[in-house]
C-alpha cells in the first residue's frame, strides 16, 4: 500500500500531456499503468515538507473536481495487486 501523504494543488495536466507522461513512463519502467486509471484526470501537487519548486503528478477519481490551492490527502503509488506489473498512480482519497 502506498504511504498517505498531503499537499496543495498547483496545476494540471491537459489529456494529451497525460498520455505522453503514461507512454513515457510505461517505456522507462517496464511497468504498464492499470487500465482503470488511465482515463483519469491528473493535478500538480505539491507534497509537504518537499522542495518549494517540486511537484508529484496525482490522479483525481471520478467525478472528484479540485482547484488551484486545494489542499488533499492522496495514497501514494503502489503496484496493483490484482493485476501483474500493473501500477496503481498517486491518488486522491479527499479534499481537506
Amino acid at each position: 500500500m502506498g504511504a498517505i501523504r498531503q499537499g496543495r494543488v498547483v496545476g494540471s495536466l491537459s489529456l494529451e500531456q497525460a498520455r505522453a507522461m503514461i507512454e513515457r513512463t510505461q517505456s522507462e519502467q517496464r511497468m504498464y499503468i492499470s487500465p482503470d486509471y488511465v482515463d483519469n484526470q491528473r493535478i500538480l501537487v505539491h507534497v509537504d515538507g518537499s522542495p518549494p519548486n517540486a511537484s508529484a503528478t496525482v490522479l483525481l477519481p471520478g467525478g472528484l473536481q479540485v482547484s488551484l490551492g486545494d489542499r488533499v490527502e492522496f495514497r501514494g503509488g503502489r503496484l496493483d495487486p490484482a493485476r501483474l506489473f500493473h501500477y496503481i498512480p498517486n491518488l486522491v482519497l479527499r479534499i481537506l
